[in-house]
């Protein structure tokens, strides 16, 4: 057994060398116990601690916390727990702070024990895993971002941003096989700008036969039900293609659109310039049983139209 003296002696030595700082307060906040971690921290004897309060010693922005928490503690009878940044040699430090109530024999708080870490370290490394986290989601965004814009640049017309002949193709194909799934007519129109070469891009130059291009895909666009698609082929063809939809609905859609077209005025140096266009359309299954095979039809169609003089709609007569 030891002797009071060697307790006494073993306590001391514990709280010199415990790596935390250790201190106790009794209910009004004087300290009754501090260990050498604690008085190096605020570069004071430890003698000076002794009987007085943080106000008589601490910073006021800090005595102002540990008074509150102090007061939780013998309020509440819970431990509270808190990180706490302190400044120390000019450095910022920062602490994870455990406060615990010290009950006498009658279970009777009568002090506030607290034990603080230093954790500093290991918090400069969670920010900066956090900062490192933080960038790593923001370069998987800009990835998954570019991923995107990659992606639709391998579907879009650049000038138009219609779908491009290779995202047709396989719409068309995917459109097909469902059309024979649902049983219902699906209608393909193909259009051609009449003598676009001739009396625009010739006439009034390239950049201006762009803009008229645009301005006509924005158009195809605005009149587009869900499910329906249009697209850009090449030079002045377009694409629409038309789920649920016979050959005689396509049709007066298309003379709709046809229509607003030629009657739509496209501004070149203050000159109002006009254009029209002819199209095609083809019915599957009623027209064609392959893909080929509609995509001819519809191409016929479109020839004839050449034959009554361009800026009409001529529905295929064609029967598979």
């Amino acid at each position: 057994m030891y002797s009071s003296e060697e307790h006494s002696h073993i306590f001391n030595a514990l709280l010199s060398s415990a790596p935390a700082i250790v201190g106790v307060k009794d209910v009004f906040g004087r300290y009754l116990v501090v260990n050498d971690q604690y008085s190096r921290l605020f570069g004071s004897e430890l003698s000076s601690f002794i009987g007085n309060t943080a106000a008589d010693l601490l910073p006021q922005d800090l005595v102002d916390t540990i008074q509150q928490d102090d007061l939780e503690v013998i309020m509440t009878g819970k431990n509270v727990v808190v990180e706490q940044s302190v400044m120390v040699n000019n450095d910022k430090r920062t602490f994870l702070t455990i406060k615990f109530p010290i009950r006498d024999a009658d279970n009777n708080v009568f002090a506030t024990g607290v034990i603080a870490t230093d954790i500093t370290e290991r918090k400069r490394i969670e920010i900066a895993l956090e900062q490192a986290n933080q960038e790593l989601e923001q370069k998987v965004h800009e990835i998954s971002m570019l991923k995107e814009e990659l992606y639709k640049q391998t579907i879009r017309d650049p000038l138009t941003t219609l779908f491009n002949r290779r995202y047709l193709d396989d719409a068309l194909e995917r459109e097909m096989r469902n059309a024979d799934k649902e049983g219902a007519p699906l209608s393909l129109v193909l259009i051609d700008l009449d003598n676009f070469k001739k009396s625009i891009n010739d006439k009034h130059g390239h950049p201006f036969g762009d803009q008229v291009l645009k301005n006509f895909a924005d158009l195809l666009k605005s009149q587009m039900a869900p499910r329906q698609l249009v697209g850009r082929l090449g030079g002045e063809e377009f694409m629409l293609l038309l789920p649920h939809t016979n050959a005689q609905q396509a049709f007066e859609l298309t003379e709709k659109l046809r229509h607003q077209y030629e009657n739509m005025a496209h501004l070149h140096e203050g000159e109002a310039v006009y254009n029209t266009f002819s199209a095609g359309i083809a019915e599957y299954p009623k027209d064609a049983d392959t893909l080929r095979a509609f995509i001819k039809v519809g191409d016929d169609a479109l020839y004839a139209t050449k034959d009554a003089g361009r800026n009409c709609t001529i529905i295929s007569s064609n029967k598979s």
